[in-house]
């Protein structure tokens, strides 16, 4: 004891005379011994009916069997995996090059698409990349041509197709100084300088010519029909190019037709008429010089089977930069060798 007087109490025999209950024994039995009693609901099973304890009957009831073509809940994914997933296509699509292009394909195809909302994503970040570098229209239509096939969704193109027609039926509509300077001023009081009006004017014609490039490259690709360019596109930048003369239309216009006239003229029902009607409008004395030269332009090349008198802007290959470099040297050394020879002749 704590206080070291010596005590009468035997802890041995305290502890024998409370034993351990072995393993075998029961709680039914511990319970009976203790003066309550419990029943055992045990369940028998009797010619395909199970009966209990009492002597209830209850009909077998079959194991539940899941239907194939049952309800099954999609896969829920948070915004963080979201935003991963799209900052993931967002730093591959930075990387992309013609050079490239299979090895950095086959990452963005390797990313799970689990939901609409994240297809979402991917074809919005494609989709501005291809207006934001108009020069590799071309390789941005092909990427969504080959996700298209190896996606096998039909929800891939009708995302595409939807934001390139809402672009083209914002930009088709006009935005004059004073629409861009009442979104830019918003609810500010505040007017809007003259540089900030330039710039969004000039970041939305960038745009409205970027989105009448990527159009006309997924034309080339089949991933838009010829009915939509004829009526939809051309027809319409037509129509109101002759009746309000804007050049930044018939620029639209005109680039639109340079990207499809080839495949268009494939066609019984070819380019001409767009061609002729855009001619007779350059007539037009109102009509701004530039915008004649480009119908002209646009009629030269048409003449020359759409082949371009001058080099295009687009993407190539490291091979072919390098190729396009030789060839530019050796030109170099040409005409300073023919300005030697001229110079020793005198």
């Amino acid at each position: 004891s704590f206080d070291g007087v010596k005590s009468d109490f035997d802890l041995n025999k305290a502890r024998s005379g409370h034993r351990v209950p072995p393993a075998s024994f029961s709680t039914a039995a511990g319970a009976a011994a203790g003066g309550m009693r419990k029943s055992s609901m045990r369940f028998e099973t009797r010619g395909g009916m199970n009966s209990d304890a009492r002597g209830s009957m209850v009909a077998a009831v079959d194991p539940l069997v899941t239907s194939e073509s049952g309800w099954k809940p999609r896969k829920v994914e948070s915004e963080d995996e979201i935003t991963r997933k799209v900052k993931e296509v967002r730093l591959i699509l930075n990387k992309l090059t013609l050079e490239k292009f299979d090895k950095l394909y086959s990452q963005i195809i390797e990313i799970e698409v689990s939901n609409e909302k994240v297809l979402s994503e991917i074809v919005h970040e494609v989709f501005e990349k291809a207006l934001g570098e108009p020069a590799f229209a071309s390789m941005y239509a092909q990427l969504c041509h080959k996700m298209s096939e190896d996606l096998k969704d039909t929800e891939f193109r009708r995302i595409l197709l939807k934001a390139v027609q809402e672009e083209f039926e914002a930009s088709t509509q006009g935005e004059d100084e004073a629409y861009l300077s009442q979104h830019l001023k918003g609810s500010s009081t505040e007017a809007v300088s003259k540089e900030a009006l330039e710039e969004a004017m000039s970041k939305a014609k960038r745009r409205m010519l970027g989105n009448i490039r990527f159009i006309g490259e997924l034309f080339v690709k089949s991933l838009i029909k010829e009915k939509i360019i004829r009526e939809r596109c051309v027809g319409k930048l037509l129509e109101r190019a002759k009746a309000q003369k804007e050049e930044d239309v018939i620029e639209c216009l005109c680039k639109l037709l340079s990207t499809t006239g080839k495949k268009l003229d494939e066609k019984k029902d070819n380019t001409s008429a767009y061609v002729q009607q855009l001619l007779v409008l350059s007539k037009d004395s109102s009509l701004p010089s530039r915008s004649r030269f480009m119908i002209q332009d646009l009629a030269d090349l048409r003449a020359n089977k759409w082949v371009p008198r001058r080099k295009v802007t687009e993407a190539k290959t490291i091979a072919e930069i390098h190729e396009d470099a030789k060839k530019e040297e050796a030109a170099k050394l040409q005409a300073a060798a023919d300005v030697s020879r001229s110079a020793s002749s005198r």
